[in-house]
């Protein structure tokens, strides 16, 4: 139990420490001087963790809404893993893929649907996200919700044609 407790300490700290590095980037008056990469690199971090005012920072200081990182993950990508539908909402807005593809070819929709959050799946597929999409290892939302033991997910996911 303690070394439990230490590592979510851990977490919670380096999470802490992240977020305020990613707040002062995205709006110290310095951050329109930042290069687009670590704008852009901010972006990703704050969609991540459901901070508007640093996403909206970002893009206002140049970074790219449709940037990657070495898993070619956007901050759609980031922002459905957690479920900050807010989040997606505006980056949609500003020009954000949501079809965009990790190496593993992972959309935002197979992210939402593996971390349970049925209202960014809502969204998406309202929106147009094609369910049969298929991962690189051939899985599509409805495998993954299954895999990952989800059958209020499941039973939503059911609605669509498989």
């Amino acid at each position: 139990m303690l070394c439990f407790k230490y590592a979510f300490k851990e977490q919670t700290m380096t999470y802490i420490k992240m977020m305020m590095v990613a707040m002062v980037l995205a709006l110290s008056p310095i951050a329109s001087h930042a290069n687009q990469q670590e704008q852009s690199e901010a972006l990703l971090f704050s969609a991540e963790y459901g901070h508007m005012p640093s996403v909206v920072a970002a893009l206002d200081n140049g970074a790219n809404v449709n940037h990657m990182n070495s898993d070619r993950e956007t901050a759609m990508h980031k922002a459905a893993s957690r479920g900050h539908l807010h989040i997606i909402q505006y980056l949609r807005a500003k020009g954000g893929n949501m079809n965009a593809r990790t190496v593993k070819n992972w959309i935002p929709l197979h992210h939402a649907v593996r971390f349970g959050h049925q209202h960014v799946v809502n969204y998406l597929l309202a929106s147009g996200a094609p369910v049969n999409f298929r991962t690189s290892d051939g899985a599509t939302v409805f495998d993954i919700a299954e895999v990952m033991g989800n059958v209020r997910m499941m039973n939503f996911l059911s609605r669509y044609k498989r």
